[in-house]
Formats: structure tokens, sequence, C-alpha cells
């Protein structure tokens, strides 16, 4: 599978989304919000719920 993320670089290439933003910023964000919603419809059809998967994560602090 292949998940596109139209969403500037620091490259700036043709066809990319124009932003103000500095570098891959913008890139950095789109990506993030992407890998949440798979994290959330990967969740979703495993039954795991917020309390579950706080049970199962490292806590790291």
């Amino acid at each position: 599978s292949v998940l596109l993320l139209p969403a500037a670089t620091k490259y700036r290439r043709p066809g990319e989304a124009e932003t103000v933003q500095p570098l891959s910023s913008l890139f950095d964000q789109v990506t993030h919000v992407a890998l949440d919603v798979v994290c959330l419809l990967l969740a979703t059809r495993r039954g795991v719920d917020n309390a579950a998967a706080a049970a199962a994560h490292a806590n790291t602090e």
C-alpha cells in the first residue's frame, strides 16, 4: 500500500501545496495527522480503546 501525502517539503517540488511554513513543517504535520488516523482505524478494528492502549503503553516519564 502507498499513502500519498501531498504536502510541501523543504525541496518545494512542482505540484506541492503552497505554504508559508518553513522547510518541511507542513509535511511533518500532515504525516502526523495521517498516521494518527491509521492508528485510530487499526485500534477500532481491533477493539482497542484509549484505556487499553494506555495500559499497554510503555511509561517513559
